[in-house]
């Protein structure tokens, strides 16, 4: 029976098109990543971020999931490089107790760039999903388009 995390998780994956999906976990929850579309995608899983090479590759999926006792600067410096080879096909889940550590995950990975999809909670242990992409990180505030800047005349109004 599959959880409703991983329900969301199959939704969010079935509504991207990609041609496989790496996912990067040193303790990955298996029933998490067996439940995904495998029949459609093709799955990697790999134990370590450092085995994953550094190519943008738009044609897969990278699913990162990391343990709240991971928070550290090495963590971050690979999650920030992930973010920069994978700027439109990246996922990070957090797994964690609901601690402190998990809001310092949160805090940077919103100052990143990512948006907070959802928190589930699975076998007493929270998930909290997030998502890059560099398409639709930043809203376009609405006054800046050609209207304003490029007519001077409407400056003064």
């Amino acid at each position: 029976m599959q959880s409703s995390l991983s329900n969301k998780l199959n939704l969010i994956v079935e509504n991207l098109n990609f041609n496989k999906i790496i996912s990067i976990s040193e303790d990955y929850n298996k029933s998490i990543v067996n439940s995904l579309p495998n029949d459609v995608y093709m799955i990697d899983i790999i134990s370590h971020v450092d085995q994953i090479k550094d190519q943008t590759d738009n044609e897969n999926l990278v699913i990162l999931e990391v343990d709240e006792r991971q928070y550290n600067q090495d963590m971050l410096l690979k999650m920030a490089k992930l973010r920069t080879y994978h700027q439109t096909n990246l996922i990070i889940l957090i797994k964690h107790m609901g601690t402190l550590a998990t809001n310092l995950f949160h805090e940077t990975l919103m100052s990143y760039g990512f948006k907070h999809l959802f928190r589930e909670k699975l076998e007493n242990i929270f998930y909290d999903l997030y998502e890059y992409n560099i398409i639709d990180y930043k809203i376009k505030p609405e006054w800046l388009n050609s209207d304003y800047w490029a007519n001077p005349e409407l400056w003064k109004k």
